[in-house]
């Protein structure tokens, strides 16, 4: 693979930038309720004069299509550019974001959200967000305690404390259905297999610069996660502070996967299939890999959701399921990949 330079790097964020404007635009137009390109122009820039007092095309592109575009690209950046930091972090190629125990964590709290009765919101999240967030946060606080050995993080023990951390919240997860009342359990199931049309403007205003500010530290970080791919001892030896690159890239990673899954349900595969794509074209330089994956996993999330959306139209899918239809399969080709250089 050829060196990384300022002239591959613009070319590659170029192409990806474009790519992720055009999705987005097809994602808007497309929809049981046809808008024309013209007409989505007109009424973003406002030039368009409503056909009526209640003029449905504005309302779908305006309160409906561009909120979820805009959540499918966050969560999707997200998921995406974590799923990379962990690999290399935790030096497992099949490392994602679900791997660790976190999204279960926040999912258990959208279980909990469903039994009891909390009045109102916080700062304009849903009780919802706010307990899935707050078990995400837990989850990580007993992952990062378990994963200790003499003081330091292993990155077999982390992986292994997180499933078992994993397994032991998705029981609790299952014993909880059982007390749902009925009204509310497809609800809960649905948005656990991943739902991305249950926010507006103003929520997606409160999360995105966390996103955005979580994936900018991350990016950052590039160099000496490209150094981390060489393992803990050699990384050190360069310069790299490698057990705080662990738990730092373990924290902001777990705290973006909390919010992503407590706004968006679990959904899964994202962060294993991006960045592997993206390490056969462009390399394994992170600093190159990480703002790729941001602007390809909002990519990815962006044609997954619209296919979610408009291909058994009237009738939407969980989102979930189209990236598992995806990300099965090429998870299942990445496993026996490695068998057969093992076996080799």
């Amino acid at each position: 693979m050829k060196p990384l330079t300022l002239r591959r790097t613009v070319i590659t964020l170029a192409a990806l930038s474009g790519l992720l404007a055009a999705t987005a635009v097809g994602s808007a137009l497309l929809g049981p309720e046809h808008i024309g390109l013209g007409r989505a122009v007109a009424i973003l820039t406002g030039r368009d004069t409503p056909l009526s007092d209640s003029d449905i095309g504005r309302t779908i592109l305006l309160h409906i299509r561009l909120p979820r575009i805009v959540l499918a690209a966050l969560v999707g950046a997200t998921l995406a550019v974590t799923g990379a930091v962990l690999q290399s972090i935790l030096r497992n190629p099949l490392a994602e974001p679900h791997l660790i125990g976190v999204s279960a964590g926040a999912a258990l709290g959208v279980m909990i959200a469903g039994l009891v009765e909390l009045p109102g919101a916080l700062v304009g999240l849903t009780t919802t967000s706010v307990l899935a967030f707050g078990g995400g946060l837990s989850a990580l606080i007993v992952l990062y305690q378990l994963s200790k050995v003499q003081g330091r993080i292993r990155p077999e023990t982390l992986v292994l404390a997180g499933v078992i951390l994993n397994g032991t919240l998705t029981a609790g997860i299952m014993v909880l259905t059982t007390y749902l009342d009925p009204t509310r359990f497809v609800g809960r199931v649905v948005w656990l297999m991943g739902n991305l049309g249950s926010l507006d403007l103003g929520t997606l205003s409160l999360i995105g610069p966390f996103l955005l500010a979580g994936m900018g530290l991350l990016c950052l970080q590039g160099h000496r996660l490209t150094v981390m791919t060489l393992g803990p001892d050699t990384a050190q030896s360069l310069g790299i502070r490698a057990e705080f690159v662990t738990r730092a890239g373990l924290v902001v990673s777990a705290l973006l996967i909390a919010v992503a899954v407590s706004v968006s349900g679990m959904i899964g595969f994202v962060g294993i299939v991006i960045p592997h794509i993206l390490r056969r074209l462009i390399g394994s330089d992170y600093r190159l890999l990480l703002p790729a994956s941001v602007l390809s996993g909002a990519i990815f999330l962006i044609v997954a959701d619209t296919v979610a959306r408009v291909a058994l139209s009237p009738t939407e899918v969980p989102v979930g399921l189209v990236t598992a239809l995806c990300g099965g399969p090429f998870f299942l080709s990445l496993l026996a990949k490695r068998r057969k250089m093992g076996a080799a």
